[in-house]
């Protein structure tokens, strides 16, 4: 055990300075790989004191427990949500929600890129889906997130009429949320585009065929299908809010993950479902 949190801890080094070098010194919770090769180290000094002083074997076994237990939640944790990605579909839907992520001033980041290649491919061989692209300006960008993923979109020859933009929201939740609203608005101009057609058919139609149309008061309003489109990391998170935002037929759709970011992302998500599912948010 104490070779194996010397190990972490060395990995944990060197694995914080590839991922500064590489993705720069903004990277979210980059710092973290700090404080857990901390741990770890200190963890093994604890082991080696007990050793030493020939502790109870209580004492050791509780100490490694506790550790154990926080590794096996980690890892329960990474594989749900490993499980959602590698079972998300690719079937058609009226509306697919493409999430943002961060722009380097106008250049998209790697992550984006791999969502963009994903919707492009999603965008083609869906043609009848609507792309609502979903993403705010944060700090360091000169361009919203869903206008980043428009242009590269539009300059992959996928029509702007199939393009809604949400650019407004700064985090997972108001993407769901703010994307729902787009959505709705969307249907409801459809609803009203339909009533206003079986009115004009009204007027000009026989009156026997009249008779089989539908009154406009009784078009209905239909639940849309929407697809969710994120990295494979992020989709279980992503989807879980979808759901608690009342999406009643939701399904997900993965993008590459970069690998050298690939540890740093799946461990840094799953600090963030656990929070979501401790506060009651997922």
């Amino acid at each position: 055990m104490i070779f194996l949190m010397e190990a972490l801890a060395l990995f944990s080094l060197l694995y914080f300075i590839v991922l500064f070098f590489y993705s720069g010194p903004m990277t979210s919770m980059l710092f973290a790989w700090l404080l857990f090769a901390a741990a770890c180290f200190l963890f093994s000094l604890w082991l080696r004191f007990l050793r030493r002083r020939r502790a109870s074997l209580r004492i050791r076994v509780m100490s490694v427990t506790a550790v154990m237990t926080v590794f096996a939640v980690i890892g329960a944790a990474v594989f749900v949500i490993a499980g959602t990605a590698a079972l998300s579909t690719d079937r058609d839907a009226d509306y697919c929600i493409v999430l943002g992520a961060r722009v380097r001033g106008r250049k998209p980041s790697v992550s984006l890129k791999h969502r963009i290649d994903r919707a492009i491919r999603y965008a083609d061989e869906h043609p009848e889906a609507v792309m609502v692209l979903s993403g705010g300006v944060g700090e360091g960008e000169e361009i919203s997130e869903a206008r980043a993923i428009y242009d590269a979109l539009l300059a992959a020859g996928i029509p702007a009429a199939r393009m809604v933009l949400e650019d407004h929201s700064g985090n997972t939740q108001e993407n769901i949320s703010m994307s729902r609203n787009v959505i709705e608005q969307c249907e409801f101009d459809r609803s009203r585009q339909a009533m206003r057609m079986a009115a004009l058919d009204r007027m000009y139609l026989p009156e026997d065929m009249q008779r089989e149309l539908p009154e406009s008061g009784n078009l209905k309003a239909r639940e849309p299908s929407v697809a969710v489109l994120s990295s494979s990391f992020h989709l279980f998170r992503a989807l879980a809010i979808a759901r608690k935002a009342g999406f009643a037929e939701i399904s997900g759709i993965a993008a590459s993950t970069d690998p050298v970011m690939a540890v740093h992302l799946w461990l840094r998500e799953t600090a963030a479902v656990l929070y979501g599912k401790f506060m009651g948010r997922l």
